[in-house]
């Protein structure tokens, strides 16, 4: 075998080892994001969101995820998504989501990787209902301080057709913030028409695997490459959706598990701590 050859190996073995380690290499993103119709009284408020775990165990992803948002103490949780592949794994999910001491209560919507195989999301959601984690079905709840409210609504799974946003706001105060979550940010034009304040996502991956010079190399979101991850509004996100999104926001999370392999190439796994304000 030929120097070049052993090379060869020896660099696609490192890149590999590399992906693997980032792959289960969690990161806290805190981000602050500027509301204008955020009520006074919900200044400063904190959204924990944990996307796209695919969880089957508590592994050492999880076990660092666990790590990272022990005693964060959000005000609510916010889970977008592909969450666990059945009951065992949602126990462990709720002990995860239980561990960050959320004093306003854990949200949790569906993902494609849920929806596929229903007997046993049903399970998973019966598992999270009894741990006191709300499993939003096109619909909203209302948190309340003082007079002020924020709507907090949930749609099932985008990507695969069952979001229903007018079902979700159904009952909703019409002058309302309203905080979407929603898996696949397949849903902002919707959002957009719906007047939502924030929308908060995954599906994505932001990626999984990014590479220097292209970028994201799949996303599996309807908007390619361009809303691979982050927070877009404003200007920016018009120009990729093709009209004004007024006030609406969206955030697109990289997700914290990986699909057909554990392997991740510059876009680590993230847990999002959001602080919103209203300057």
């Amino acid at each position: 075998m030929g120097l070049a050859v052993l090379l060869a190996l020896a660099a696609a073995g490192g890149l590999i080892a590399l992906m693997v380690a980032q792959a289960y290499s969690p990161s806290l993103v805190r981000r602050k994001v500027v509301c204008p119709r955020l009520p006074a009284e919900f200044h400063r408020f904190r959204v924990l969101q944990l996307s796209d775990l695919h969880m089957m165990h508590l592994g050492r992803r999880e076990r660092a995820i666990r790590r990272l948002v022990r005693d964060l103490k959000p005000d609510v949780v916010a889970l977008t998504g592909d969450l666990a592949q059945d009951e065992a794994a949602a126990r462990e999910l709720a002990g995860l989501v239980r561990s960050a001491g959320a004093s306003e209560g854990a949200f949790a919507i569906s993902g494609n990787a849920d929806v596929r195989f229903p007997l046993v999301w049903e399970g998973v959601k019966r598992v999270l209902r009894e741990a006191g984690i709300a499993v939003l079905e096109n619909e909203h709840r209302l948190l309340q301080r003082g007079k002020a409210l924020m709507v907090l609504a949930g749609v099932e799974d985008p990507h695969t057709g069952l979001d229903d946003l007018r079902a979700a706001l159904a009952g909703a105060p019409g002058d309302a913030f309203i905080l979407l979550l929603a898996h696949s940010p397949s849903i902002v034009v919707a959002a957009v028409e719906a007047g939502c304040d924030l929308v908060l996502s995954g599906h994505t991956h932001g990626g999984q695997i990014v590479l220097p010079g292209y970028g994201p190399l799949l996303t599996r979101s309807g908007y390619g490459r361009r809303l691979s991850s982050g927070l877009f509004g404003g200007e920016r996100l018009g120009q990729i959706i093709g009209m004004d999104p007024g006030r609406t926001q969206v955030y697109i999370s990289r997700g914290i598990g990986s699909s057909f392999l554990p392997l991740r190439l510059l876009c680590r796994p993230e847990v999002t701590l959001f602080e919103l304000t209203r300057e």
